[in-house]
């Protein structure tokens, strides 16, 4: 694809989401550390057809804004908790989420990184929600902290999944992505990953209602 092309592409990208949205004002700009336009899409277009009730998100940015707003256009008792560890980007995406009147569709959860049982993590108790996640969003912490800082969202977080679950995985073509996804699909044989073309690539992970059995009857 030609510079030119994917200029296009992005244009087009962005301006669907403006239209999708109904967004009366600017979005967080979309690229570089941020996700790119068409991981925002995928995102989108992932809320508007699964309906979740909960969004779970690890990191919070242009992805939060965009989320919430999909949720807000889905309409009924919606909601996104976002769980950040930098303070001044979840101060960052609060504002956002205000300029955009998505207050009550959406909280950015202070979520310090700490020890845990899955290492290097947010503090577990930022994730305390009333209901099962229908859709994990995982685009944190960053990999500042280490090339396979991302790994343990499913480990912490698996007991909370819904049973028909999905999951996105914000830039799937990296090692320690890769490696995350394969690590998850190896443990938990009920979980299924495909990647989707993005700029860095998007993992997209369900969790199916029924695991085959093995010829000894383990599941």
């Amino acid at each position: 694809m030609s510079d030119l092309d994917l200029l296009y592409r992005k244009l087009e990208a962005v301006t669907g989401l403006y239209a999708t949205l109904d967004l009366e004002a600017p979005l967080p700009p979309l690229g570089d550390w941020a996700i790119d336009p068409f991981m925002a899409v995928t995102i989108v277009n992932t809320v508007l057809d699964i309906r979740p009730r909960l969004v779970v998100e690890c990191g919070s940015g242009a992805s939060t804004v965009v989320a919430a707003a999909a949720l807000r256009r889905l309409g009924g008792r919606r909601h996104l908790v976002s769980v950040e560890h930098n303070e001044l980007y979840a101060d960052i995406s609060r504002g956002y989420l205000r300029r955009h009147d998505l207050g009550q569709w959406a909280e950015v959860r202070d979520g310090p990184l700490v020890e845990g049982p899955h290492g290097l993590w947010y503090d577990l108790s930022a994730f305390d929600v009333d209901r099962e996640i229908d859709l994990l969003l995982v685009d944190g912490p960053s990999t500042e902290i280490g090339v396979h800082a991302r790994r343990p969202a499913v480990p912490a977080l698996y007991a909370k999944l819904a049973r028909d679950a999905r999951i996105l995985v914000d830039d799937a073509t990296r090692e320690g992505e890769q490696t995350a996804i394969a690590s998850w699909q190896r443990d938990f044989p009920d979980l299924e990953f495909q990647i989707l073309w993005t700029q860095t690539g998007c993992g997209f992970g369900i969790r199916r209602r029924e695991v085959v059995e093995g010829a000894d009857g383990a599941r």
